[in-house]
């Protein structure tokens, strides 16, 4: 989108970010209970939301508060939908949630006024990463309620002339190989374990080196891996393809050969910000800058999957200046989370 990478990461996209956020608020404050509770909470109205900057007024949200709702209510979902999206909850299309590692799932509800937005975020992101009309497409993200799965499908729907190629890790390596291979892709989307794992099953299945599957792009995310060097290398060498880190927010990594975390490529639609995990404060989005990934979204009115300050729990790095590989928009490398995790 020609007309919206121009601006990125620059004063006329904060002007159009910041418009978009004061003619929202009233909206968001209005139809999603959880965001009036928590502006409530704060003593902030929607009047007091001048600006960006008025936003640090409201505490960032994040999956602990979350848990804290969801025993709040008693764990009755259908009670947690209507707090986090309103009406939006009658227009539910798809249910993600998270894998419930930490305890109750996170729900990420997909609602059908909502696909226009995650349709472009998703097309800007494979246009960037080299895909193009004609290209078959192996998704191999986990189908079974994950974000990464079949949201990914819908976004990809809208992308021209592409196939899509829907195996699902839940197949197991062999049969996304032998699919791969019937079909024939261009590109696989899949988790930096699961392409590493495939390089150690491929010879077993094939009788040959994943090389031989004839990938030209391998689009991962969902987890830390594709941004780190020696990961990079191996898959690179080993598919004979070109990796690129996708997530953690609107972002995409670029081709050029050292990796220069992801570029920020959804301005127009969602706020960024940085945010020290320990005092709360605000950290400056300055190149170099590290802080927890906070997200607001500027259309719609503010519910479901990104709504007013929330956080994926992701400690982030940020950077401003421009890029080698000449394509716009800040950047942002994953340096961190604030959570348990299982490894």
């Amino acid at each position: 989108n020609m007309e919206v990478e121009t601006k990125l990461n620059t004063p006329e996209m904060r002007q159009i970010q910041n418009d978009a956020l004061v003619k929202n608020i009233p909206n968001m404050y209005k139809n999603i209970p959880l965001t009036k509770k928590r502006m409530d909470e704060a003593g902030v109205k929607p009047s007091d939301i001048k600006t960006l900057d008025d936003l640090q007024k409201i505490p960032v949200y994040g999956q602990p508060e979350m848990r804290e709702l969801i025993a709040e209510v008693g764990f009755d979902m259908k009670k947690i939908l209507q707090m986090l999206m309103g009406p939006g909850a009658d227009d539910i299309y798809v249910m993600a949630a998270t894998s419930g590692t930490t305890g109750m799932p996170t729900p990420y509800p997909i609602v059908r006024s909502g696909l226009p937005m995650l349709r472009e975020l998703n097309n800007r992101m494979m246009w960037r990463c080299g895909v193009r009309p004609g290209d078959k497409i192996v998704l191999a993200f986990g189908l079974s309620m994950f974000l990464a799965g079949s949201p990914t499908l819908l976004a990809m729907e809208d992308f021209p002339g592409i196939t899509i190629i829907p195996v699902g890790a839940e197949a197991g390596t062999a049969r996304i190989i032998n699919f791969a291979r019937l079909f024939g892709g261009d590109a696989i989307m899949c988790t930096p374990s699961l392409a590493l794992h495939m390089i150690e099953k491929a010879p077993d299945i094939m009788d040959e080196g994943v090389k031989g599957l004839g990938f030209r792009i391998l689009l991962c995310g969902a987890e830390p891996g594709a941004g780190i060097p020696e990961v990079r290398k191996r898959l690179e060498s080993e598919y004979g393809a070109k990796l690129f880190d996708m997530g953690a927010g609107v972002g995409v990594s670029c081709d050029y050969p050292e990796y220069q975390g992801m570029h920020s490529i959804g301005d127009d639609m969602v706020y960024y910000e940085l945010m020290d995990p320990d005092t709360g404060k605000s950290v400056p989005l300055e190149d170099g800058n590290t802080g927890l990934g906070v997200f607001t979204t500027l259309s719609g009115d503010g519910g479901g999957m990104l709504g007013m300050r929330m956080t994926l729990g992701d400690v982030h790095q940020v950077f401003t200046s421009p890029c080698p590989c000449g394509q716009t928009g800040y950047r942002y490398k994953i340096v961190g989370r604030t959570d348990d995790m299982l490894k």
